[in-house]
Formats: C-alpha cells, sequence, structure tokens
C-alpha cells in the first residue's frame, strides 16, 4: 500500500483537542491456526519500537452494514468472553503509541503524552508500515493471509474550555424554561451516526459521533470536560486500497 499525500487544503490548529487516533484493519475471519503465542513472537520483531507488552480482553464489534436501516446497527466495541484467544498490546516506551493484536484485527494507536499531534498522513505512514510487517509475520508463520472486512478510523477529542453547546452545534438548542430547573444543563451526552457517500452517491462508509461528559483526574484535582469520538467505519476489499485510508 502506498501513502496517500496530505492534502494541501487542510488546516492545521495550534492546540487540537486531539486525545487519541486509532487507525485499523478488521478480518472476515480470525486468522486460523493464529493464537495468542505468535502475537509474542511478532513482539520480538518489533520490540525495539514496542519495548512494552500487556495482555487486555478480547473485544469484538458488528460489521459495518451499509444496507441496514437506521438504528439497527449497534455502536462498536463490547467484550467478549468466549475462549477465542485474547488481545495484545505492545506499547511504545513513551506510552504514546501502540499496536493492539487479535486474530481478527490489527490496530494502531497514537496517544497524546505531551507529545504534539503527529497529523493524521504520519499516523497513516506508520500504520501501513506496522501492518505490513504483520504480514509479512503472518506469511512466514505459515498461516493464510488475513481477508479485510472493514477499515476504521477514531479520532478522540477531549474538551475542557468549552461548554458542549459551544462546539456542538446539535448541543445549541437545550435550554428549557421551568420554574425552579437550571435554564442551561449541568451537562449533556449526543450520539449520531452519518452515512458517508462518494462518486455515484453509493453509501461506502459510516460516521459515528459521540459526546459525553467526563472527568478526569490530574495534579491539581479533578477535571470536568467532554470526550468526543468520531468513528468512520468502511467495508473494504482485500487487500485495502490506497483509498480507503
Amino acid at each position: 500500500m502506498n501513502a496517500v499525500p496530505r492534502p494541501t487544503d487542510l488546516p492545521d490548529y495550534e492546540r487540537p483537542p486531539i486525545d487519541e487516533v486509532a487507525i485499523g484493519i478488521q478480518f472476515v475471519t480470525p486468522i486460523a491456526g493464529f493464537a495468542d503465542a505468535h502475537a509474542g513472537v511478532f513482539w520480538q520483531t518489533v520490540r525495539s519500537e514496542y519495548p512494552k507488552v500487556e495482555p487486555q480482553p478480547r473485544v469484538e464489534s458488528p460489521p459495518e452494514l451499509l444496507d441496514q436501516p437506521a438504528g439497527t446497527v449497534p455502536m462498536p466495541f463490547s467484550l467478549f468472553t468466549a475462549p477465542h484467544g485474547g488481545r495484545t498490546f505492545l506499547i511504545s516506551d513513551d506510552d504514546a503509541y501502540l499496536l493492539q493484536i487479535q486474530n481478527n484485527r490489527f490496530y494502531r494507536n497514537w496517544r497524546r503524552r505531551d507529545v504534539a499531534y503527529p497529523h493524521f498522513d504520519e499516523l497513516e505512514q506508520g500504520f501501513r508500515s506496522c501492518y505490513g510487517s504483520f504480514s509479512e509475520f503472518v506469511s512466514a508463520e505459515g498461516l493464510p493471509q488475513p481477508v479485510a472486512r472493514q477499515i476504521d478510523v477514531t479520532y478522540i477529542n477531549w474538551i475542557t474550555d468549552l461548554t458542549t453547546a459551544e462546539f456542538l452545534r446539535p448541543g445549541e438548542p437545550v435550554d428549557i424554561d421551568v420554574p425552579g430547573v437550571d435554564t442551561h444543563p449541568e451537562d449533556q451526552s449526543w450520539t449520531a451516526r452519518y452515512l458517508v457517500r462518494h462518486g455515484d452517491d453509493h453509501p461506502t462508509g459510516r460516521l459515528h459521533v459521540q459526546c459525553v461528559p467526563g472527568v478526569r483526574a490530574t495534579e491539581s484535582g479533578a477535571l470536568r470536560g467532554a470526550q468526543m469520538s468520531l468513528t468512520f467505519a468502511a467495508p473494504c476489499s482485500a487487500p485495502p486500497s490506497d483509498e480507503a485510508l
């Protein structure tokens, strides 16, 4: 897969609220014969970049079915407890990057750790490189190449200096006029999903948007804010095309 050049019309921000970015591929079926031990063997090939390893609970999510009526596709990520293998985190020394390896998915995350956001084009190239290494490892182990089912890109934003109504347009018309009740909500949650179309107006993916209130612990005490996540999920061919990301 070749890297796609960064569009010249994209803006740059001095203080983007981006807290985490995840890019990943889900497979049609689990890689036949792939066990948790294979993730450990793969770790040895990337250990210089990802020296820390953590076992994690397995996750599963339903496929993004673009022909389903609105309201019938659940939002992503629910824990899966059946004995079909777990998930492995391989983490960089500065804790900013991690690989998520499971027999039916491969993800690479960037997390804010006192460093500037590196921009999507750099993250995309890093994902392509890591997935290429993983694909080569799978072949070297004599395992079948995974068949891509879906590509996901998630942006998680942590916003503390604005109310939801100030940065989220659907959050504006929520004031009420009831005696004894505050006019403005103390906090609010908002969830929506949008079909994404391209070219001939045929749906190519779906954008999930979720905004929820949250509290984070800091050195100076609890910090209230809002977590806004945007997930683009699109069915894809195998291997994924350069245009898919």
